[in-house]
């Protein structure tokens, strides 16, 4: 629980009591002068027209200047006597954003007589309504100096702060604290506010134990609280957990809502599951019909799946129900194209969406997203007229989209002017710290375009452009993480040799350099350098892919770092352990080989993606192969042959065990391996 300094403190609670806001009071006393149609607030008898009034304008959307000039002359003719009269002339400035008003409005109650706790509750909830989290603390932490004990509206209030001002740790440590501390029993409003706090923080594994908890403390939850652990859960994917909290609900016989099934529906779509999501809509369609916004999340979730099939049908289906499409039904639809380079029924969707309705900037990116993978230039051009005649200003994804799209399409020309336009736009400024980053790889992408079509001068020109760029845009001289991939390879290792000298041996940061270079060299037909990279890199203990155990060599191909490399640079890995491994035994295996793929659930579709590739890859070397979930082995015999094959002759095709529909597979094989063996420098790569 963050606590704030004592002169913190007291300055926020000072400037309060200072009260301000007394040009607000003028104002309103001018703005009220001579305007009082009848109501004879300051006769004798007034007192309950005054409260009546100041109840009604709590219901009424009433100006602040409304509500303060009233509480002010409550306040001047001493009106608030008893404690409920404070209560409400609080709360009425609580409720129209007065908390600074507020505060001093307690201060001087607690000048002129004893304060009661729900004067301070609702001090503590009109700080709160106002998200100022870091007074409303300070306000707690004094809640000594006014001689009162907190009771569960005071926590409660001040657990909302800390959820609107995004403090969840700070709710966390309230919520274990009000019972050992307070000797308060929390209530379902405690733990629903909880959760909403650890939703905000996508904190999900702590929402878990907060409804845990709740449960172990026999307190029944209702709707709120199952919709706010499920909104948690979907920020974090948890589409297991959700459907078994929609399973707990269904036993207790707690009612559904459309929020419910919305939460459950994002689970299941951000992990890729988007036969799950579907499966949730329609069982909600044998209850209810479900709103537009069910139907868009479903699309969604297959778009994030990349079935563009089953987002098709999901469309046609909302059709045939005579439920109309709106602009994000579209752009998720068209968005799925995008996977397939589907480029031609993405614009015939486009073309649909501006006949039914209003474009937006982002149905207009969504479209040129799918031309900028399918390289399709012209298309693109015709696309950024329209959304100039629309009205619309292009954004930073419509740029990247048109520089990409001409790039790949060799239209270096092209993209350079796009990337001159955009260098003018506003766009920059738009999510600046992003927007700068983004910038800096327009000029790599535009740089190798020029490198294909061999303008080595004019790429290398757009290289020291950008980092000059970087320099002056308040990178630090620091080009973005993503910056070695989208250069051309030559390029990418000159500048490999210059990054490894200064990024001080921070093994992380230059692991995830070494495997996008390497998925870099492969992709452009460089495997003997990118093998002999990820040699270097095990050598220099920058990645410790592979360990000796009594049983067998393993390689965790999980030591590439975070998320989940390419097939391509896992192959290369592997191919890389089986030489070095060779080296060290003398060509001799004397254990078997394990290579762990990992369980794919951080993967597409949360299925095993590098199994499949790598059991393939072996299996086509003529290795015998057992597979398990998340791994791979190669036993003792398999292994020894086929090093045995490598160190009987330098000529691949000599390798008799091998059958022959592998011969060619194994040929190029080997050719890399003795390549690779041979080029070995502390990463001074030499390509042919």
């Amino acid at each position: 629980m963050p606590v704030l300094p004592l002169q913190a403190r007291s300055r926020v609670l000072r400037l309060a009591s200072l009260r301000h806001s007394q040009f607000l009071w003028a104002a309103a006393r001018r703005s009220f002068s001579g305007a009082g149609p009848g109501l004879h607030l300051w006769a004798e008898n007034a007192r309950r027209e005054v409260f009546a009034r100041l109840h009604g304008l709590r219901k009424s959307k009433a100006t602040p200047q409304e509500v303060l000039f009233i509480v002010s002359e409550c306040q001047r003719r001493q009106l608030l006597k008893d404690p409920r009269d404070w209560v409400v002339a609080m709360s009425s400035l609580g409720h129209v954003g007065l908390w600074t008003d507020t505060l001093a409005l307690f201060e001087a109650m607690h000048l002129e007589t004893a304060v009661a706790v729900h004067a301070f509750n609702a001090t503590l909830s009109a700080v709160q309504r106002a998200q100022q989290w870091e007074a409303a603390v300070a306000l707690f932490a004094d809640i000594e100096r006014y001689s009162l004990t907190p009771d569960t509206v005071t926590c409660n209030a001040l657990l909302t702060a800390c959820d609107k001002g995004g403090q969840w740790q700070s709710a966390l440590s309230l919520l274990e604290r009000i019972g050992p501390t307070y000797h308060l029993q929390p209530n379902v409003v405690s733990y629903s506010t909880t959760l909403s706090a650890c939703e905000r923080g996508r904190a999900w594994e702590h929402a878990l134990q907060v409804f845990a908890n709740m449960n172990g403390c026999e307190i029944s939850p209702d709707v709120v609280v199952f919709n706010a652990t499920l909104s948690a859960l979907d920020g974090g994917s948890r589409w297991e957990e959700a459907l078994t909290l929609l399973e707990e609900m269904n036993e207790i016989k707690l009612k559904r809502t459309l929020a419910t099934y919305g939460s459950a529906i994002r689970a299941c779509g951000n992990a890729f599951q988007w036969e799950e999501a579907v499966e949730l809509m329609r069982s909600l369609q044998n209850r209810q019909k479900p709103n537009l916004i069910i139907l868009n999340l479903c699309l969604d979730a297959c778009r994030k799946a990349r079935n563009l099939h089953a987002a098709l049908k999901l469309f046609n289906d909302m059709q045939i129900e005579s439920e109309r499409p709106d602009m994000l039904s579209y752009t998720s639809l068209i968005s799925a194209c995008g996977y397939g380079a589907e480029w031609q029924l993405a614009i015939q969707l486009h073309e649909d969406a501006l006949m039914t309705g209003q474009p937006d900037i982002f149905s207009f990116n969504a479209v040129l997203g799918v031309c900028r993978q399918a390289s399709r230039w012209e298309e693109s051009h015709r696309i950024l007229e329209g959304l100039l005649l629309h009205g619309l200003s292009p954004s930073m994804p419509t740029y990247k989209a048109l520089i990409a799209a001409c790039a790949y399409a060799m239209r270096w020309s092209d993209a350079l002017s796009h990337l001159r336009a955009l260098q003018k736009s506003d766009s920059l400024y738009i999510g600046a710290a992003r927007g700068k980053e983004d910038l800096i790889l327009q000029f790599g992408i535009v740089s190798k375009a020029c490198a294909e079509a061999g303008l080595a001068s004019r790429s290398q020109a757009l290289v020291d452009e950008a980092e000059f760029a970087a320099a002056a845009k308040g990178l630090a001289g620091r080009l973005p993480r993503e910056w070695i991939s989208v250069l051309h390879w030559q390029a990418a290792l000159a500048y490999f040799q210059r990054l490894k000298q200064a990024i001080d041996r921070d093994d992380t940061e230059e692991g995830v350099q070494v495997v996008g270079l390497a998925d870099l060299l492969l992709d452009a037909g460089q495997d003997t350098a990118a093998m002999s990279l990820l040699l270097e890199a095990q050598e220099a203990q920058i990645f410790s892919l592979w360990q000796k155990t009594k049983k067998a060599d393993i390689l965790d191909l999980h030591s590439l770092g975070p998320g989940s490399c390419s097939a391509a640079v896992a192959e290369a890995a592997v191919s890389a352990a089986l030489l070095q491994l060779a080296e060290k035994r003398a060509f001799r295996a004397t254990r078997g080989f394990v290579v762990v793929t990992g369980r794919g659930l951080g993967s597409l579709r949360t299925s095993p993606l590098l199994l499949p590739a790598i059991s393939s890859f072996l299996s086509q070397l003529g290795l015998d192969i057992r597979q398990a979930t998340g791994f791979v082995f190669v036993p003792r015999r398999s292994l020894h042959d086929l090093w045995q094959g490598v160190k009987r002759s330098n000529d691949p095709l000599s390798c008799c065990f091998v059958k022959t529909n592998r011969v060619v597979k194994v040929e190029r094989f080997f050719l890399l391996l003795l390549a690779a063996y041979k080029v070995r420098p502390y990463y001074g790569i030499e390509c042919a």
